[in-house]
């Protein structure tokens, strides 16, 4: 059970995590209230989903934070999913 939560942790959410948030939320944003704005509630929105799980570790929470708008930026900038989700695969795998 472990090593399939750690697999799927690691290969399924980034994948599913990128089309929600970087897909479909930031463009959808983009399109209506501008790239900086986009950018700003797709990192929160990110963010604040991942809280309850790692409630207690502002360390870690930090750290998802980063990664929102590392990876919301590297969306912004190259208009692409893949580099998004090949970080996120990375990170997620570290």
């Amino acid at each position: 059970v472990r090593i399939s939560v750690a697999l799927l942790a690691t290969f399924g959410a980034p994948l599913v995590e990128e089309v929600v948030y970087r897909g479909i939320l930031y463009s959808s944003l983009e399109r209506v209230a501008g790239r900086g704005a986009g950018v700003a509630v797709v990192t929160l929105l990110f963010t604040l989903v991942h809280v309850p799980q790692y409630w207690g570790s502002v360390a870690t929470i930090t750290a998802i934070l980063l990664l929102s708008v590392v990876l919301t930026l590297l969306r912004a900038l190259t208009g692409s999913l893949l580099a998004c989700v090949a970080t996120h695969f990375v990170f997620n795998a570290i």
